[in-house]
């Protein structure tokens, strides 16, 4: 069972935007997290704040760091969503970037912020 996970973003703005506005995913609570804290297990020495977001089966933090670390090419969250098109328009509304690759079986969608996390998206109701 994954308890949750994390990725890090440069403003909390960001995070509102994309965590609550578009995905509608509640803030449960936000916290600090010192310099030696982060040092010792992340191997950067700084505080940060942490926002964790409710994603129904699972939780995800949100590591606001203005200088945050460029995301891994592979590193992504793949979310199910009511709509994808919706979430889409919305992407494409905020000016970041949407990748669309047509299969047999239906086209896979990634989202991309503009801090270079990517974002899977399913539909509720299977691909």
């Amino acid at each position: 069972m994954l308890i949750h996970s994390a990725l890090s973003l440069r403003t909390p703005e960001a995070a509102k935007m994309i965590f609550e506005d578009i995905f509608a995913f509640p803030l449960l609570y936000s916290f600090d997290i010192g310099p030696s804290t982060m040092a010792a297990l992340f191997g950067i020495e700084r505080a940060v704040v942490a926002q964790v977001y409710d994603l129904g089966t699972t939780r995800l933090e949100v590591f606001i760091m203005d200088d945050m670390p460029t995301p891994g090419r592979l590193q992504h969250l793949c979310l199910a969503v009511a709509d994808r098109e919706a979430v889409v328009t919305r992407w494409k509304v905020e000016g970041w970037e949407v990748r669309r690759f047509q299969r047999d079986d239906g086209d896979v969608i990634f989202c991309i912020d503009a801090d270079g996390n990517m974002y899977e998206l399913k539909n509720r109701s299977g691909r």
